[in-house]
C-alpha cells in the first residue's frame, strides 16, 4: 500500500475535527526476557564456531587455488 494511501484515515481525522485520540494501544514486537547468559545454548555456540571454522579453510582453500591459477597463467605468457 503507498504511504500517502496510509496516512488518508489520519488526514481525514485531522480534517473532519474530531478528536484523536489521547492512547493508543501498540503491540511491541519485542518482550523483555530472563537473562539468558547463565546457560548458554552450547549447541548454537558450538554450530556457530563450527560453521565459522569451516569457512574460513574454505575460503583459504580457495584462496590457495585461485594463486596457483594465477601463477598458472602468468607463467603462460
Amino acid at each position: 500500500m503507498a504511504p500517502s494511501l496510509r496516512l488518508l484515515p489520519r488526514l481525514s481525522r485531522l480534517l473532519s475535527g474530531a478528536p484523536l485520540p489521547r492512547h493508543t494501544l501498540v503491540r511491541s514486537a519485542f518482550y523483555i526476557r530472563g537473562n539468558q547468559n547463565d546457560q548458554p545454548n552450547w549447541l548454537k555456540v558450538i554450530l556457530a564456531l563450527g560453521t565459522t571454522a569451516g569457512l574460513w579453510a574454505f575460503l583459504l582453500q580457495q584462496h590457495k587455488e585461485d594463486i596457483l591459477e594465477y601463477e598458472r597463467r602468468k607463467g603462460l605468457e
